[in-house]
Parts: C-alpha cells; structure tokens; sequence
C-alpha cells in the first residue's frame, strides 16, 4: 500500500523498492561479512556475487516475492546485531564471571529484528541455526580441547 501511495499504481513504484531492498540486502552482506571476517576484498567478491547471482533476479523482479528481499533484510540485521552481541560478550567475559549472562542490546535487536524477519516469511525460524554456525565459526565462541570433541563454552 505504500508503494501505491507514493508511487501510484503503476509497477515501476514495486520494482523499485524490491530493488532497493536487493542493493541494501548485498551492502548488508557485505558489511556482515567483514564484520565477521576483517576480509574486505572475499567480503566485496561474495557480495558482489550475491548480488548478480540469478536466483536472486526473481525475487527482484517479481512484485510478489517481496518477502523474500525484506525477509533476507531482517535476517541479515539480526545475524549483525547477533555478531555484535556476540563479539561484546567475548571482550567482556574476562572481566566477568562465566556464570552471568549479559545481555546487550545488540542481543534485543538481534531477536527484533529476527521476528520480523519470521513475520516477513516463516522460512526463517533456521536462523538460530546459522547463529550456533557463527559461534563456530567465524566467531570462535566454541573451542575445541581435545581429540575427544569437548566444547568449552
């Protein structure tokens, strides 16, 4: 409704705005990437990718799949806000005890940003999934003591 509000009725107002949601989705990507890696040049090339891949172009030019873009959106801010979270906690767990858990605001931005991605489409409930990946890597939350698979937490 808002498109047709600011745009009219007319389709170039929808493909416009699913076009800006795919170029902030691979800027998103970009900077989530770097973020995680410190690696700008393999952070740009994925990008850079994502953003050219095929698979992409139908839900940028079909109207009808503009909850695949806000959906990728809302993902992409949580598992930032998440890695924010996430990196804050390791600086600061020296300095606390192992037994309390902080909680920053870039963790309640990451879970509001993680429910409107699910009210944007459902397909995104895996994305604890991804965040336990980011743990392990690139994060490093997890490590390995021996040949015996034991995690310290």
């Amino acid at each position: 409704m808002l498109d047709a509000e600011l745009f009219g009725k007319g389709p170039f107002g929808p493909h416009f705005t699913n076009l800006l949601l795919h170029a902030a989705n691979t800027v998103l990507l970009f900077l989530l990437l770097r973020c995680l890696t410190a690696a700008t040049w393999r952070s740009a090339m994925v990008a850079a990718l994502f953003a050219l891949h095929p698979l992409h172009v139908e839900s940028v030019a079909w109207v009808a799949e503009r909850k695949d873009v806000l959906s990728l959106c809302f993902g992409l801010l949580a598992l930032w806000a998440y890695a924010r979270h996430a990196q804050r906690v390791t600086r600061t767990e020296s300095v606390r005890s192992r037994f309390t858990f902080h909680v920053s605001r870039f963790y309640w931005l990451a879970l509001l940003f993680f429910a409107l991605g699910l009210m944007s489409k459902p397909m995104l409930v895996t994305l604890p999934l991804v965040m336990l990946l980011l743990d392990w890597w690139p994060l490093e939350r997890f490590k390995v003591q021996d040949s015996r698979f034991k995690f310290k937490v």
